[in-house]
C-alpha cells in the first residue's frame, strides 16, 4: 500500500511538472482563455477579489512565445498573491 501510495504520489508529480511546461489550457483554449483561467484560479484559491478585462491577445504572439507571455503573467499574479495584503 505504501509504494501503490509513493508511485500515485510520484505519478501526480510528474504529470503537475509536464503541464507546467506548456500548461494545455494555451493549446486547447489560446492564450486569452488561459490568462484568464489564471486569473479565475488566484481568485478561487485565494481570499483576493479578481476581476479581469482582457483584449484577445490570440494569435498575436507566435506560438513559441506565448509561453513566455502566459509565464510573466503568472509570475504577475503569483507576485500579487505573494505580496499583497
Amino acid at each position: 500500500d505504501e509504494v501503490s501510495a509513493m508511485a500515485s504520489q510520484a505519478i501526480r508529480e510528474v504529470r503537475g511538472i509536464a503541464q507546467n511546461l506548456r500548461p494545455f489550457q494555451l493549446d486547447e483554449l489560446g492564450l486569452t482563455k488561459s490568462i484568464a483561467a489564471l486569473a479565475r484560479d488566484l481568485g478561487d484559491s485565494s481570499t483576493i477579489e479578481v476581476h479581469t478585462q482582457l483584449d484577445d491577445v490570440d494569435r498575436a504572439l507566435a506560438p513559441e512565445h506565448e509561453i513566455h507571455f502566459y509565464r510573466a503573467i503568472q509570475e504577475c499574479l503569483n507576485n500579487v498573491l505573494k505580496h499583497s495584503q
